[in-house]
């Protein structure tokens, strides 16, 4: 490939190549398999390219039946190469700098296009992203996820180096909240029916610029809300403990004295996570066999 610029137009072909209307015969990757849509999913870095083919490419090729942007920051990725540099295995030391170095969300997505877009994100991307937040539409839906982050403690610690810790991180996953996510996506491409739409998480904006709000727990206010948020046994963050492992958020359990006067027994506590699971199938961002598999799992602790 002569540079990361040629990539979106790779891309392009790569779609044409499994849609609907593509020519088929001998050459055909899926060998004949019938396609009603192809759509575009991107995370993270992935999701900043995704962005710019969004605004750039797809009004010239309309190559995409509908866009997911994942865990996106609100940057785009540029049209023009830029200069190589050399990569090398990052430290712990290194990644505070780096995020440190981050700036603010600057990438709008496009409003005019005739595809639906859905835009997915975590706690960790909320504060980079709020100055690129724009209102749902019939064909723009916005969800972020309260006590969530980038990434967690269950995905790639034990990848990392030897001299990275292993205890950082969140507890929690977005997994069950993209299930719910594509599950909305893919009526809404079928039938029309639009995901609900969900409160965005809530800020104070004064002089240092956006500043999560948190309850007495330091749990973010507003935003799409799982049981383990809504009836903590721990303070979940987007952002981690002590700015190491900065994408994986934190998970910070709470002493048991306010544990015992949050659940005076378990059976209160089970009740009340039941209750929120519940709650959030009706709300549409938790499918109803995930909150029976968080239940069970919520129920089943000491």
């Amino acid at each position: 490939m002569p540079d990361d610029g040629a990539a979106y137009d790779i891309f392009s072909q790569a779609a044409a190549a499994v849609a609907r209307d593509r020519p088929g015969g001998s050459s055909d990757p899926l060998a004949g398999l019938p396609v009603q849509h192809v759509i575009a999913l991107g995370a993270s870095q992935s999701a900043n390219w995704l962005a710019t083919y969004l605004n750039a490419v797809q009004p010239l090729t309309h190559a995409i039946d509908g866009f997911i942007l994942d865990i996106d920051f609100g940057n785009g990725s540029p049209l023009a190469p830029l200069p190589a540099t050399a990569s090398r295995l990052a430290t712990p030391k290194d990644i505070p700098a780096a995020v440190a170095k981050m700036p603010p969300g600057s990438h709008l997505l496009r409003d005019d296009l005739d595809v639906p877009v859905f835009v997915l994100n975590s706690e960790t991307e909320a504060t980079g992203y709020h100055p690129v937040r724009q209102p749902d539409t019939d064909r723009f839906r916005f969800w972020e996820v309260a006590g969530h982050a980038h990434g967690s403690r269950r995905r790639g610690t034990d990848r990392l180096p030897s001299n990275w810790p292993r205890d950082l991180g969140t507890d929690l996953t977005m997994e069950p909240v993209r299930s719910a996510a594509l599950h909305h996506f893919h009526r809404w491409l079928t039938d029309g029916t639009a995901p609900p739409r969900q409160p965005a998480i809530e800020f104070d904006v004064g002089e240092r610029g956006p500043i999560i709000r948190r309850d007495h727990y330091g749990i973010a206010l507003g935003g799409v809300r799982l049981p383990d948020v809504d009836v903590p046994t721990a303070r979940h963050s987007g952002v981690a403990a002590d700015g190491t492992l900065v994408l994986t958020g934190s998970t910070t359990p709470f002493p048991a004295e306010t544990l015992r006067a949050l659940y005076p027994t378990h059976e209160v506590y089970c009740d009340r996570y039941t209750q929120a699971a519940s709650a959030a199938v009706t709300a549409g961002v938790l499918l109803r066999r995930d909150a029976d598999r968080l239940v069970s799992v919520a129920c089943s602790r000491d």
